[in-house]
C-alpha cells in the first residue's frame, strides 16, 4: 500500500462505533450548547424579560412571575404582596437597570420599582395612577437606562420616553420637538429601546417618530439626522419599530428593528442595512431582540425566533448560530424565541427565553460535534463505523480515521473535511477496514487492516 505519505507497518488498537470529534477552530456555521435553567431549578415562570448581574455576581432576573435573583445556586423571589406598599408592584417585569449604589430598578406592568437593597424593600412608582390612566397596565413600562450622569430614563408603552426628577421623587415626560417651534409631550406613543453613545448623548427608538436624540441644550429629543443616500429605511414605519440600541466601541449605533438589522453612523448620517427579514413581519415576537458584544469584541444580536447572529467583530459579515437541539417552526422559525441576552463578566452567555427559561452558554466549552457518512458528500466522512482513530504529530491538525469498510479518511481540523485514502483490499468482507493505525516520525503510517468483525 503506497500514496503520498508512503507507509510502515505498526500497530495500534482501537475500537469505536461513532466519531466524535472536538475541534477548537472557528466553524463557518456555528453550533452552541446551551444549560437550561428552569423551573427544576427554582424559577417560577419560563418566560424571561430581562437579565443583569451586579457587582456581587448575583444575577437578577425578569419574568412574569416576579423578579429573581440568582447566586448559581439558589433562587430568591421578590414578588407583589397584596398590601404590603413595600413589595414589588406588579409581577410582570419587562426591564431592569442598575444604579451606582447597586439598587435594582425594575420596569413593570405598573411603573417602575427601585428595590433598596440595604432596606431589602421596594419603592412604587404607580404611572398609571400618576397620570390618570385607566385600565390594566396603564404604566407599562419596557425598559430602562441609567446614563454616565446618573440620570434614570424609562422608555413606557403610553407616553414614550420618561425623565426621572431625583428632586421632586417622580418620573416626568420629555419633550420632543417636532419641528423649529413645535415641543410636545407625547401621548399614547410607545419606545423600547434606549442608550448612550460615547459622546454621552441619549438615543431612543419612537414608534411614532423613529430614531431621536436627546439636545442638552434644550432637554428635547429630535429626530437623527440620515445622508441622503444612505439606506432609506422609515423607522415609523410599523414593521420598522426600533426594538433595541447598542452603542460600539467605535461609537457606531447598531440598530434592530421588527424586520431587520442596521448601522447607524451619527457623525456622518450614514445608514446601513446589514439583514432585512422578509418572514412573519406582523408576529408579536418581532419586538423581543437584544444586541451584546463578547469579550473577543464580536457582536451577537438575539432576534426572537429568528436565532442568533454573530458579527466577526464590529465588522458586517455574520454567521447564523444555531443552537444544539433546537428546532424549526415552519422551516424558518427558531422553536425557541429568544427575548434579552446578557453576557457576564466571565464572559458566559444568558439568553431569556418565552417558554424555556433561561439558556446559559460558556464559549469555553464548546460542544462536541457529530460526523457521519453522508454517500453524496465525497468531503464527508466514507463510513459512519469507526474502527481507529490518531491525531498525526507529523501533520498538525490532521487525524487518521480507520473504517469499517470504507479504507482510511484522514480528517482536516481546519477546513473539517474528510480525505479518503485508497489502498489494496486483499481479503475483507466488509470491502476494506482498518482497525489500527501508527505512525513513525519519518512521515510514513502504518495500517492494521481488519479481516472479520
Amino acid at each position: 500500500m503506497k500514496n503520498n505519505y508512503s507507509s510502515v507497518f505498526g500497530h495500534f488498537k482501537t475500537h469505536l462505533i461513532l466519531l466524535v470529534l472536538f475541534i477548537c477552530s472557528s466553524p463557518k456555521a456555528q453550533t452552541i450548547q446551551t444549560e437550561n435553567i428552569s423551573i427544576s431549578e427554582g424559577l417560577t415562570s419560563l418566560d424571561i424579560r430581562s437579565v443583569i448581574q451586579d457587582k456581587y455576581g448575583l444575577i437578577w432576573i425578569g419574568t412574569k412571575d416576579g423578579l429573581f435573583h440568582y447566586d448559581g445556586y439558589d433562587f430568591v423571589r421578590f414578588k407583589n404582596i397584596p398590601g404590603k406598599a413595600n413589595s414589588l408592584q406588579n409581577d410582570i417585569v419587562r426591564g431592569s437597570a442598575l444604579d451606582v449604589d447597586q439598587n435594582i430598578w425594575v420596569a413593570n406592568d405598573d411603573g417602575i420599582s427601585k428595590y433598596n437593597r440595604k432596606k431589602n424593600e421596594f419603592v412604587n412608582y404607580n404611572l398609571g395612577e400618576q397620570f390618570n390612566l385607566i385600565g390594566n397596565a396603564g404604566g407599562r413600562v419596557f425598559n430602562l437606562l441609567i446614563d454616565s450622569k446618573n440620570r434614570m430614563w424609562a422608555a413606557s408603552a403610553f407616553f414614550e420616553t420618561l425623565l426621572f426628577d431625583t428632586l421632586s421623587n417622580n418620573w416626568n415626560r420629555v419633550e420632543y420637538l417636532l419641528n423649529d417651534t413645535n415641543r410636545v409631550k407625547i401621548e399614547n406613543g410607545m419606545t423600547l429601546a434606549l442608550a448612550e453613545d460615547k459622546n454621552k448623548k441619549i438615543w431612543i427608538g419612537s414608534k411614532q417618530y423613529g430614531l431621536m436624540y436627546y439636545r442638552e441644550s434644550d432637554s428635547v429629543f429630535i429626530p437623527a439626522k440620515f445622508r441622503q443616500n444612505s439606506a432609506k429605511i422609515d423607522f415609523t414605519a410599523n414593521e420598522n419599530f426600533i426594538t433595541f440600541l447598542y452603542i460600539d466601541p467605535t461609537n457606531t449605533m447598531w440598530i434592530t428593528t421588527r424586520s431587520g438589522v442596521f448601522k447607524y453612523n451619527s457623525k456622518t448620517g450614514d445608514l446601513k442595512t446589514l439583514k432585512i427579514y422578509d418572514n412573519f413581519k406582523d408576529e408579536i415576537a418581532n419586538y423581543y431582540n437584544s444586541i451584546n458584544q463578547d469579550n473577543q469584541g464580536n457582536i451577537w444580536i438575539s432576534n426572537n425566533y429568528r436565532g442568533i447572529l454573530k458579527f466577526d467583530g464590529i465588522s458586517d459579515e455574520f454567521e447564523e448560530v444555531s443552537i444544539l437541539r433546537n428546532g424549526k417552526v415552519l422551516g424558518t422559525g427558531s422553536a425557541i424565541i429568544l427575548t434579552r441576552t446578557m453576557v457576564d463578566k466571565t464572559g458566559i452567555f444568558w439568553f431569556g427565553t418565552i417558554s424555556r427559561g433561561i439558556m446559559k452558554y460558556d464559549p469555553s466549552n464548546e460542544p462536541f460535534l457529530h460526523y457521519t457518512s453522508n454517500e453524496s458528500d465525497e468531503s464527508g466522512l466514507s463510513n459512519r463505523n469507526i474502527f481507529g482513530l490518531l491525531e498525526s504529530k507529523v501533520h498538525p491538525g490532521k487525524v487518521y480515521v480507520g473504517t469499517r469498510g470504507g479504507g482510511l479518511n484522514i480528517f482536516d481540523q481546519t477546513n473539517r473535511t474528510f480525505e479518503r485514502i485508497n489502498f489494496n483490499v486483499i481479503s475483507d468482507q466488509f470491502g476494506g477496514s482498518v482497525r489500527g493505525i501508527a505512525e513513525d516520525d519519518d512521515d510514513h503510517y502504518g495500517l492494521v487492516p481488519g479481516v472479520m468483525d
